[in-house]
């Protein structure tokens, strides 16, 4: 098969959605011709003769966001089998239209999340769904959502027809995102040990919530340190407003430049990971930390609550609850060693179940029944 997926983040950038396409991609080289479709970003150096398989990256005409305004996607996609959306990407969908409609290639979407946009970027994102989202949806042969309980309850879910849906859980590489022994200094971080350490992961985005933790910090015990590891565009606006508080040096920002090797390590080491989302569709976060043995404490919000059952192999925290939170992390950090090793087990248990294997195998199955 001759597959392209169009995706508006690819790695080395930090996102689920670029995440997820580079493991389908990756693992489905063998016997498939196989290509990425992703933005160019400015200032960015990338490696992409390094990967197995083509990546294109197309320069926007104009950048909103993490997005951007692409087109000639006809040309470009051409003489491809199955052509994979990985949604949201607006940027793309009027050109994808067209292409769809002129080349007659079979279209699946990957539904990961509702869009999140304020301002001038919602604005715009009201004019594609007016003009481009539904229309995508309808030319679709095959829409994947990756939870159910968020799917339903998502801003498009009630509009797709069920013959058209399959419900395929995102996957986690097991082998590569398991237990690290070692400490801090094995990331240049000795003065860490001894601390307690909160980890976050993950694009510093508004509706990932990271601010909350740190409105949360002062009310915690002053050994408690705060990491965030994920750049995105309001990073420099948390810094600005850490920045001279009493707690500025309790919180780390580690930046955008984690390499997959070293994030397993950081998961490992961390005595707690934090996702406190406003929402998640999945949450790669989550079944990435509990592969590594980690324990998760997160908002118990639809795209995660089906992944932890709370007090067994992880914990769940009503959404933007402070007292909650605080009690849950105080609760978490004083668990004893035994404790903390059946959690664990439990959240690598869980994380099994997830393999990236499972969801080749099935995401393979809709290809070629497609075509």
């Amino acid at each position: 098969m001759k597959i392209a997926h169009l995706v508006s983040t690819f790695p080395p950038h930090i996102g689920g959605m670029g995440a997820v396409c580079y493991e389908e991609v990756n693992r489905m080289t063998t016997g498939n011709e196989v290509s990425v479709f992703t933005l160019k970003y400015p200032g960015v150096k990338y490696n992409d003769n390094d990967f197995g398989f083509s990546v294109r990256r197309l320069r926007p005409m104009s950048k909103v966001g993490d997005g951007g305004i692409i087109f000639g996607l006809p040309n470009f996609l051409r003489g491809f089998d199955i052509v994979h959306l990985h949604y949201p990407f607006y940027g793309a969908l009027g050109s994808l239209v067209k292409a769809k409609k002129l080349l007659g290639f079979k279209l699946v979407v990957t539904y990961h999340m509702d869009p999140q946009g304020s301002g001038f970027k919602g604005a715009l994102q009201k004019i594609y769904d007016s003009m481009y989202s539904r229309k995508i949806f309808a030319l679709a042969d095959k829409i994947i959502a990756v939870d159910a309980d968020y799917f339903n309850k998502s801003k498009f879910g009630r509009y797709i027809g069920k013959e058209k849906i399959i419900f395929l859980p995102n996957g986690v590489d097991t082998y590569e995102f398991s237990g690290q022994e070692g400490d801090w200094s094995a990331l240049g971080r000795p003065e860490l040990i001894g601390k307690k350490v909160i980890l976050f992961v993950g694009n510093l985005l508004p509706v990932k919530n990271f601010e909350f933790l740190i409105n949360l910090l002062p009310k915690l015990q002053d050994n408690i340190i705060l990491m965030a590891v994920g750049g995105g565009y309001d990073e420099e606006r948390l810094k600005k407003i850490t920045a001279g508080t009493p707690y500025e040096n309790r919180i780390v920002f580690i930046g955008s430049g984690v390499s997959r090797n070293d994030l397993p390590k950081y998961y490992s080491y961390a005595d707690l990971v934090a996702v406190p989302s406003l929402s998640e569709s999945f949450s790669l976060v989550v079944v990435e930390a509990m592969s590594c043995g980690a324990i998760v404490l997160a908002s118990d919000v639809a795209g995660i609550r089906r992944r932890i059952v709370n007090g067994a192999n992880g914990f769940l925290s009503p959404l933007n609850d402070a007292l909650a939170w605080k009690d849950g992390i105080e609760r978490i950090l004083s668990l004893g060693k035994e404790e903390k090793k059946i959690i664990k087990g439990r959240a690598r248990e869980r994380a099994l179940q997830y393999d990236w294997n499972n969801h080749i195998f099935s995401l393979s199955e809709v290809y070629r029944a497609l075509i």
